[in-house]
């Protein structure tokens, strides 16, 4: 027994010296992540011991490395990785889009951005099995953010309608064989959010209307007026009502026309229904279009349209919603909406509604966006 205590010894600092070895050779599992994530972002600065640094030297947030530090998995939340005090944003390193709410994707999307991962809005409806094999899925990479026409058809509505179902853009009807032209069209609904008294006055301001459209030959204008051709017509809600209630015209005295816009003047008891309340009516929109554009569906490999839209009155900022589509018309008359962008609040500052057919499947491959840019007057 007296020999065993030496070699006891000696198996145990063996085993220890194996150890810190093994140690010295293989990194863990969060240095290689650390690692990979720094590597895509140069000058980056900790943060607290034992994290991932989540900002880099000029203070733009790394997203990635917040969404680590927190635990977050790729189909959670990551509004929290991405925080209002940021510079800017670092966005790659997810497998998987990074998922957001509306508030923080329209934050997002206003600012500074770089990298090569993705954006989506956590609740976006891609409206599977409608029959389109075109339909948006909301994703939208950081390479894209500076394109409104890609845009158009990813960002959460702003505002509820009558049809509360639309909670972002969706295309419908797929450039059907038998129609051989396409309208631009519009309306301004009473947002069901809001309370509108019937005694609020309100001055809708509509300004260009335009369709863009591309056929072999490539993108052309087609269709593009100072403001819609029939800017007085009001619609009973629900659409429904139309046969049985038929339109209310606004009467002209309360319809400006301009050189760049005309002006129609509105009361909420004409939003909320006017006389047609008494024959069922939730309300009414002013629905309003251009002109038609000669093409038929199996000639068409994208239609965009576009118009201009604004209210003088501040107190009526978040009681209007605005939408843009399109309606395909065949020789006999019958209409198949073709699209339909994301509802907008109405402001007091002009905006464009724009909406178009090119899924993400194909818009690399289709849209020439400077150019239907250029033909809408966006730049």
């Amino acid at each position: 027994m007296k020999g065993t205590l030496p070699v006891r010894c000696a198996a145990l600092i063996l085993a220890l010296c194996l150890c810190l070895c093994a140690c010295e050779s293989s990194p863990s599992a969060q240095s290689e992540a650390a690692s990979s994530v720094l590597a895509a972002s140069s000058g980056t600065t900790s943060s607290q011991e034992g994290k991932l640094p989540e900002y880099d030297e000029a203070g733009w947030a790394i997203v990635e490395n917040i969404r680590l530090n927190l635990g977050l998995g790729v189909m959670d939340d990551h509004t929290r990785c991405f925080p209002e005090d940021a510079k800017g944003y670092i966005v790659e390193g997810s497998s998987r889009p990074y998922q957001l709410d509306a508030d923080a994707l329209r934050r997002v999307v206003a600012s500074p951005c770089k990298g090569r991962g993705s954006l989506l809005w956590r609740d976006f409806n891609a409206y599977a099995g409608n029959g389109n094999p075109e339909q948006f899925d909301g994703v939208i990479p950081v390479s894209k953010l500076n394109d409104p026409i890609f845009l158009s058809m990813c960002m959460p509505s702003e505002g509820v309608t009558v049809r509360a179902e639309r909670v972002n853009a969706q295309n419908m009807a797929y450039y059907p064989a038998d129609a051989n032209r396409v309208l631009a069209i519009g309306a301004i609904y009473p947002n069901t959010k809001a309370e509108i008294d019937d005694s609020e006055t309100f001055t809708v301001c509509l300004g260009r209307i335009s369709l863009v459209a591309k056929d072999e030959d490539g993108w052309f204008l087609g269709d593009d007026r100072p403001f819609p051709t029939s800017p007085d017509r009001l619609y009973y809600l629900p659409w429904e009502l139309e046969r049985k209630l038929g339109v209310a015209v606004v009467p002209a005295e309360r319809v400006l026309k301009t050189d760049d816009h005309v002006e129609v003047t509105l009361t909420g008891a004409d939003f909320n229904g006017g006389d047609g309340r008494a024959k069922g009516a939730d309300g009414a929109c002013l629905h309003f279009w251009g002109s038609f554009v000669h093409i038929s569906g199996p000639e068409a490999k994208g239609i965009v349209s576009a118009y201009r839209v604004w209210v003088k009155e501040e107190a009526a900022v978040g009681k209007l919603v605005a939408t843009v589509a399109a309606d395909w018309y065949t020789p006999a008359g019958k209409i198949m909406q073709a699209y339909v962008g994301y509802n907008r609040l109405v402001r007091t500052e002009p905006q464009t509604l724009i909406g178009h057919t090119v899924g993400p499947a194909r818009y690399d491959e289709v849209m020439d966006t400077a150019t239907v840019q250029k033909l809408l007057g966006l730049h």
